[in-house]
Order: C-alpha cells, then structure tokens, then sequence
C-alpha cells in the first residue's frame, strides 16, 4: 500500500508542471522559430529563450547581402512581454563596410503578435542606423531604416 501510494504521489508531482504549461509546453514565444523579413526579402533563423519576469534573450541570424555592407553579427536584444500574446522587440547588430575599421550599429524596436502556438507575427516601426560609439536609440542616427514586418513559424519539436 505505501508503495502504491508513493507511486501515485510521484506520478502527480511528476506530471503537475505538464499540466500547469510547464515542461513539454510549445505555446509560448520562447522556443526556434524561422521566417522573412517581406520588405527586405530576408529569410531568419530566430532562438527566443526565457530570462525571467516576461523577458526574453532573442538572437536572429541570417543576414543575407545588403550592400554597401559586407560583413555582419547576429541580431541580439530582448523581447518584453507587454500583453497576453503582445512584445516590445529592440534588436542590434554590426555591419562592416568593406575596408572599415570600426563597424556600424543597425537597431530596430518593434513588437511582436503572437498569432497562435506556432507563429508571430513582428512589425518594426523604427530602424536605423549608428556610427561606432553612438547609443541606439538615444544618438541621432545617421540613417533611419523604413518600417518594415515579418512572420515566423515555429521549427517543429519532432
């Protein structure tokens, strides 16, 4: 009998944070997702991981040609939850110009909608451009970037 019951509290403690959205839960923006920027016809790979109190660590890579630019890092920032399926997006990365010494700084703020369990939807409405030692965001940029939206699908876990 103790061994019965012991089995059937182990099963429920084990079973608790599946049924509570926990492990196993794909219903969440955290997680890969791949898609296309529409405006610019570029094709990401983006990896959303959890950071704590409805902040997310978001890395977008797939920076295709984008001349005069020959050389690029990832996208890198944060998405902050700011509704139910709703997220403010800030991204930066390096681009190199072809003899250069110092990169530019790219950085785009916009929100994301997550549409269901398995897509978003992302509209930027402020893209720009800084030199090295400018604050994105803060310094007068030196060129602003047209607003632009993506869409992305969630890779599948199996």
């Amino acid at each position: 009998m103790k061994k019965q019951v012991l089995f059937i509290f182990c099963a429920a403690l084990c079973a608790s944070p599946l049924l509570a959205g926990g492990v196993g839960n794909q219903c969440g923006l955290a997680g890969t997702w791949w898609g296309q920027n529409f405006e610019y016809e570029q094709e990401y790979l983006v990896t959303i991981v959890p950071i704590g109190g409805g902040r997310f660590s978001a890395v977008v890579e797939g920076v295709n040609d984008f001349p005069p630019y020959e050389k690029f890092t990832s996208w890198r920032g944060e998405a902050i939850k700011t509704g139910s399926d709703t997220f403010a997006w800030n991204q930066i990365l390096f681009g190199t110009v072809l003899g250069a010494e110092v990169p530019d700084i790219f950085a785009v703020r916009g929100e994301i909608d997550l549409v269901d369990c398995d897509h978003f939807d992302a509209s930027f409405t402020f893209g720009a451009v800084y030199a090295w030692g400018q604050v994105p965001f803060v310094d007068e940029p030196l060129l602003e970037l047209p607003p632009s939206s993506a869409s992305y699908t969630r890779m599948p876990a199996n």
